[in-house]
């Protein structure tokens, strides 16, 4: 099945957009993972940061259709 123009149009930017968030957020993870004097728990900055690479890696399958 052949999808459509619009469609495609539709599904490249959804794609950049989920890896531009992805990216937005492995990003700030890793600064909260560097960052020692945070409050907040260790599994909650390495959980941000592998979620942002995960939105990533799904962005780029999401390009590959």
């Amino acid at each position: 099945m052949k999808i459509k123009l619009w469609d495609r149009m539709i599904l490249f930017v959804g794609a950049l957009l989920c890896m531009g968030a992805g990216a937005w957020t492995a990003a700030d993870g890793v600064c909260w993972l560097l960052d020692t004097e945070s409050s907040m728990a260790m599994w909650v900055r390495i959980a941000k940061t592998a979620l942002g690479a995960l939105a990533v890696l799904f962005g780029l399958f999401a390009l590959a259709f």
